[in-house]
């Protein structure tokens, strides 16, 4: 048996994205950010305003990526809570995990959907190639900026509420 081809392999397949308990999800970010109690306290309070957005959430993961999210069916909007990663920090090998999770959302986009988020500059980087594969596609994301939240005086800790469609109108007539 060829060890080298079966090791190759495994780098460039995508793990199965699993559906996974909100519990762990919150778990690992509390985990990465429960030096910040301050930031802990403002999620933990986010929650309620996550339920009132309405829809269905998801929290998946593909091994050491997980994403939390929201679908709301009836108005076409996915609000990206967040990614975080067990391991502290994305991996290479989890990149092809990452893309298969991307083309779900730029799917959506693609179809007439908003993607609303609240990004730092980690996950800034998700959504702008989130954006990349939409473009790539033939279509011009439109982009709104709501707000910005700043804890400590960290970069990390920064988040800009933003929002990513291709229908221009739709993208500035959101309200959240």
């Amino acid at each position: 048996m060829n060890y080298k081809l079966i090791k190759a392999l495994n780098k460039v397949i995508a793990a199965p994205i699993i559906e996974i308990p909100a519990e762990e999800y919150q778990y690992e970010v509390t985990k990465y950010f429960g030096k910040s109690h301050e930031l802990i306290r403002q999620l933990n309070l986010e929650e309620k305003n996550y339920k009132n957005l309405g829809g269905v959430e998801h929290c998946i993961s593909t091994g050491n990526v997980m994403f939390r999210y929201r679908e709301n069916e009836l108005k076409k909007h996915i609000f990206i809570i967040g990614i975080i990663a067990r391991s502290g920090k994305i991996e290479p090998k989890d990149l092809v995990d990452v893309k298969e999770i991307h083309t779900q959302f730029v799917n959506k986009i693609l179809n007439g959907w908003i993607i609303i988020a609240s990004v730092n500059q980690n996950s800034k980087r998700m959504v702008d190639r989130i954006k990349k594969l939409v473009e790539q596609k033939g279509k011009k994301v439109h982009e709104k900026h709501l707000g910005s939240s700043k804890w400590l005086d960290r970069p990390d800790f920064t988040f800009n509420t933003i929002l990513l469609g291709i229908d221009e109108e739709r993208v500035n007539s959101v309200e959240i």
